[in-house]
């Protein structure tokens, strides 16, 4: 059996889980998936995103389409809700079909581990990991960007570093549709990929200038501030010290770019931080489904976020083969202006999982030579872990 072939029969298994496991829980569960609402006493809290329902809402409504749609300027929601005009709003049809965008963006991940030559079993490793993580299992349940998302990234990426620039646009095109935040940092990371001879270094310049800036993005209310702070306002989510460092980001220009730098930070820990605090993991004696996997997908991430941390700080001061230098530019240009403009929320960072887990795979050890240009790995200065 080919290498390529062991990985896709490992991401259809890992796939077949997920499709038991979220059947299973939305039979087990039925009734309050169907009948749930903010007030009423149930034996699981949280049993799936409420954002869910409103994108179900808009494609139940008469004669809807994509000019209806439209006309509702939800923007990000449009994708959702067309997967869930996709499953004719049935929620088992619709956990199938999150369960087959998982699976295509297992796919990516093993083709874009045979691309850097990841040994065979550190790869199945990486994709059964990101295969069965709850986070994943949670995700399928109704229609939401997080899945999508991941699996577009993972797409993207591989057709971009494959030269194959008009499957990477109709994937960069999607991306856009689903979270239209990233039309304005795609293209930068395409320029900086093609034109840079460092990309991870100018990836990085680019995106402090950005942050450094971000007060003058604020003041033109271009960022839609107001709407964080009523939706921060409601959730109760802030402290006083969270909104002190919001007022430093969005009134001081320079210091603006470390507070971002924190906030992407806080974003990846946010569950981790949450589970100390009431309600997180159980609301009102209640488990909370959101909590719990929230808070395991991050446990079992977290040595993948830390070693992602490690190499894209040592991977600035050395000279790493192209690729790899684009994979850690694109986790850049993405964790950013996710995480470090809008207010903390642990899931918009999910959609990373699969580019993370594969880029912690490598090990920056020292300096590599400037001419190394090779997109394989170049042992024993950048090393499998």
């Amino acid at each position: 059996m080919t290498y390529l072939r062991k990985l896709y029969v490992r991401a259809f298994l890992c796939s077949l889980v997920s499709l038991l496991v979220t059947l299973t829980y939305i039979r087990l569960f039925e009734q309050e998936l169907l009948d749930w609402n903010d007030y009423g006493t149930y034996t699981i809290a949280r049993p799936f995103i409420p954002d869910t329902l409103f994108y179900l809402e808009l494609v139940n409504t008469p004669e809807w389409d994509l000019t209806t749609l439209a006309a509702t300027n939800i923007k990000n929601g449009m994708a959702p809700a067309l997967l869930w005009g996709v499953a004719n709003g049935d929620w088992y049809r619709m956990a199938l079909i999150s369960v087959i965008i998982a699976f295509v963006g297992l796919v990516y991940v093993a083709k874009i581990c045979q691309h850097f030559s990841v040994p065979r079993l550190r790869a199945l490793r990486a994709i059964t990991l990101i295969g069965l993580l709850p986070a994943v299992w949670y995700f399928s349940v109704g229609s939401l960007k997080e899945l999508p998302t991941m699996t577009a990234l993972a797409g993207f990426f591989y057709h971009h570093v494959k030269r194959q620039n008009l499957a990477s646009l109709l994937w960069g095109v999607l991306l856009v549709s689903i979270r239209f935040q990233l039309a304005a940092v795609l293209p930068l990371f395409v320029f900086a990929s093609f034109y840079a001879k460092q990309p991870l270094r100018t990836s990085a310049i680019v995106l402090i200038i950005c942050s450094a800036a971000f007060p003058i993005f604020a003041s033109l209310n271009i960022l839609s501030l107001d709407v964080t702070a009523i939706f921060r306002e409601q959730a109760g989510t802030e402290s006083n010290l969270g909104a002190a460092l919001e007022n430093l980001r969005d009134t001081v220009p320079g210091v603006s770019a470390v507070v971002v730098g924190i906030r992407v930070v806080q974003s990846v820990l946010e569950p981790l931080a949450a589970s100390f605090t009431e309600g997180f993991l159980f609301e009102a004696g209640i488990p909370s489904i959101l909590g719990f996997a929230s808070l395991s997908t991050l446990l079992l991430t977290l040595p993948a976020w830390y070693r992602i941390l490690v190499n894209i700080v040592r991977g600035l001061r050395t000279t790493l083969p192209l690729d790899i230098q684009r994979l850690y530019a694109l986790i850049l240009f993405y964790a950013v202006p996710v995480g470090g403009f809008s207010f903390i929320h642990g899931r918009y960072m999910f959609p990373l999982t699969a580019l993370v887990v594969v880029g912690a795979i490598f090990r920056v050890r020292g300096r590599v030579p400037k001419r190394v240009r090779s997109n394989r790995l170049q042992p024993p200065r950048l090393a499998h872990t």
